[in-house]
């Protein structure tokens, strides 16, 4: 008995795993972009906002200014906005974007993103210039086991824009209750078997 159980539960926590980790959520900004939405806006369970200046950030397209980013991106609108947030209605494990950094008052240095996870200490993440392009682009991945629900990104220079693309993210993996809950049942039975 005990050995069918085990296959059982193996079985179903192997797929409670699998569909963690192919539970990655891609967000579309085509359709915010075709409105050229403001924000603050929503896409899936991301909400974007910029507390400093609600309307400042608008979805368009990328019209190739960033080759590293997506055909459609998240910029400011024609202004200096150095400081957006992200907050997800349901909490995830790990987010994932690009990013680049645009001087409109024609500064340099500083070209790196702050990124803080859940109102924790912000990681700097560094930006590069790739090929001929004409702004520094960069990339992050954040990762909390605990759970992410909001990301602050703030420019490492007040003259640099933020811009953002390609964001995606996999859900807290609900799956460590599923694994928790087969453990102890394995237990138990093994209890009740002695």
């Amino acid at each position: 008995m005990l050995t069918r159980l085990s296959v059982i539960a193996t079985a179903f926590l192997a797929a409670g795993l699998g569909s963690a980790a192919a539970g990655t959520t891609t967000y579309d900004f085509s359709a915010a972009a075709a409105l050229n939405e403001n924000t603050p806006a929503s896409i899936g369970i991301a909400t974007f906002s910029s507390p400093a200046d609600p309307a400042a950030y608008t979805f368009g397209a990328n019209g190739a200014l960033f080759s590293t980013l997506g055909g459609d991106v998240l910029a400011a609108d024609g202004t200096t906005a150095t400081e957006l947030n992200i907050a997800f209605s349901t909490p995830q494990e790990s987010v994932s974007f690009g990013f680049a950094l645009v001087d409109f008052l024609g500064l340099t240095g500083g070209d790196t993103l702050n990124v803080a996870v859940n109102n924790g200490t912000p990681e700097s993440f560094a930006a590069a210039i790739p090929g001929t392009d004409d702004f520094p682009q960069g990339s992050v991945t954040v990762t909390d086991l605990a759970g992410i629900s909001a990301i602050e990104l703030t420019s490492g220079n007040t003259a640099n824009t933020i811009v953002i693309g390609d964001l995606s993210s996999v859900p807290e993996p609900a799956s460590l209750a599923v694994l928790g809950a087969g453990l102890a049942g394995l237990a138990a039975a093994r209890r009740r078997r002695a």
